[in-house]
């Protein structure tokens, strides 16, 4: 196991914010590597529509839940005319989903 981030903090002088700030921005670097790599989804303007919201969400500091998650994409894709849409467990974890799906958990 290694060193406990704010203790490597503490070791360089660097604040517990500047460590936040730190590990978000690697997060949204990975998220943009990964969303890179993917084949493009099924209903891309649903999964945009999605990973804006779950942006916002997060920036505003809100709980995002699984439910909450399908729950919104429902509502979307209502809003875009999707009918055949199914906001299942399985889309949910599909590649597409995959940081949404792996943050909520």
């Amino acid at each position: 196991m290694g060193e406990k981030i704010s203790d490597v903090g503490k070791r360089f002088g660097f604040s517990r914010s500047c460590l936040q700030y730190g590990k978000q921005r690697k997060i949204l670097q990975a998220e943009r590597e990964i969303f890179q790599k993917l084949k493009k989804p099924k209903y891309e303007d649903l999964d945009q529509a999605i990973l804006s919201w779950f942006h916002q969400q997060r920036q505003n500091n809100m709980p995002i839940s699984g439910p909450l998650v399908k729950a919104k994409a429902e509502n979307f894709a209502e809003e875009l005319g999707l009918a055949a849409f199914k906001a299942s467990e399985g889309w949910l974890e599909n590649s597409s989903n995959v940081i949404i799906s792996t943050m909520v958990k």
